[in-house]
């Protein structure tokens, strides 16, 4: 059933590019199958990183945002996925090397500053205008509120079916959401987490959305917002996304957006500039963002990911591996240590249903070496050498070229 539910997964992967259904735009570059890591040196390093393997010149946008603060970024990611182009990151006096090349190599008609003056000084705007021949523009408001809401009214002209709204004193829940609300070309508007800002009220009564993602539990955003929002649009239907906490909210919003996916995003929900640098990277390939702890994913997050990507084709680690060791999106936090894995497999066909194949046989205690162990029948190996094998390392099916 695995081999045939890949197989099919990769004849659909061809009949949609014959019909053109999930090509990427003009701009655009999709990532190829495997395991992709999408990082650099530093944040700035890991923005360039993701832009230069997800857009080809020229672009129609490219959205500049602070690396030392979320706010004016979060609302970012989903316009910059509706334009086609990526969001990079600066410091707040300056543009790093690697992301003026970037900027030049992307050759963009418009490029969009995130924030006013106090995030983003004016002397990086003037950097950025020796850097193309198009227009430079700063999208901000006085507040976190109004620079979201005028990023949305820059972007969204005409009504709108969904509206995403986040808190914008905490991240965590918009980095998922940025993702969700770019796959549904929806805006992401900012809330305050006990009542709902002028300038988000004003935004949503001017796009009439009939539905409205609220992400985040009460805590985040308490339920005086939803009847804020309510009261603006009387017959909105409000649906609240959220879990117990950052990991099991970010779950949520992917098992509801997402019906199925052929890839799959990973960043720390434990800092923000990695993930706010995925989304419009994530929206190319069609792809959700889940969140990872530490080193491994929640039970909720590996539910969710089994649920929309049971087999995902294409699996993206965003930032180095400092902040996301290569391990950590195939390891559930908590996983009994009595399983063991296996690792760096191989295989040879023998005779018909009958392989010998090699693998390094991983414990806590640490890993051992086999080689040309018989395996007849099934190419997968459940139990070895006293121990439970976890089932998403157990199979040989790829390597002994079963389909």
């Amino acid at each position: 059933m695995r081999a045939f539910r890949l197989a099919l997964a990769a004849w659909a992967s061809i009949v949609a590019l014959l019909v053109g259904g999930t090509l990427a735009s003009a701009g655009e570059q999709r990532l190829p199958q495997g395991t992709i890591r999408l990082g650099g040196a530093d944040r700035y390093g890991t923005s360039v990183a993701i832009s230069k393997r997800s857009f080809t010149a020229p672009v129609e946008a490219v959205f500049i945002a602070t690396g030392a603060a979320f706010p004016d970024a979060l609302a970012g990611g989903p316009a910059a996925a509706r334009l086609g182009g990526p969001v990079l990151l600066v410091r707040k006096d300056g543009v790093p090397r690697a992301v003026k090349d970037e900027i030049q190599r992307l050759k963009p008609k418009n490029i969009y500053v995130l924030g006013g003056p106090d995030v983003v000084r004016p002397t990086v705007l003037g950097d950025l205008r020796q850097l193309t021949s198009g227009r430079v523009a700063r999208l901000h408001g006085e507040n976190r509120y109004e620079t979201a809401a005028q990023v949305s009214r820059s972007l969204w002209t005409s009504r709108l079916s969904t509206v995403f709204v986040a808190s914008g004193a905490s991240f965590p829940d918009a980095l998922s959401g940025g993702a969700a609300a770019a796959h549904l070309d929806a805006p992401l508007l900012l809330t305050a987490p006990h009542g709902l800002p002028s300038a988000t009220r004003t935004e949503l009564a001017r796009l009439k959305p009939s539905r409205v993602y609220v992400l985040g539990g009460s805590a985040a955003v308490a339920p005086d917002v939803v009847t804020g929002i309510k009261n603006v649009l009387p017959g909105v239907r409000v649906v609240r996304l959220h879990g117990a906490d950052r990991y099991a909210t970010s779950a949520k919003i992917v098992t509801e957006i997402w019906r199925g996916t052929e890839a799959v995003f990973y960043a720390t929900g434990s800092a923000f500039p990695d993930a706010l640098s995925a989304t419009p990277a994530a929206h190319v390939n069609e792809a959700p963002l889940l969140l990872v702890k530490d080193k491994c994913l929640t039970s909720a997050v590996m539910r969710a990911r089994e649920t929309v990507a049971p087999w995902p084709l294409t699996s993206v680690l965003v930032g180095g591996t400092s902040v996301l060791p290569t391990a950590a999106y195939n390891t559930e936090c908590g996983w009994p240590e009595r399983f063991a894995r296996l690792e760096n497999k191989s295989c040879k066909t023998v005779g018909k249903a009958e392989w010998l194949v090699s693998f390094d046989f991983v414990t806590e205690r640490g890993r051992s070496r086999w080689t040309d162990v018989r395996i007849v029948g099934v190419a997968g190996i459940d139990y070895f050498n006293g121990r439970v094998i976890d089932y998403r390392t157990a199979s040989f099916t790829k390597e002994c070229g079963i389909s």
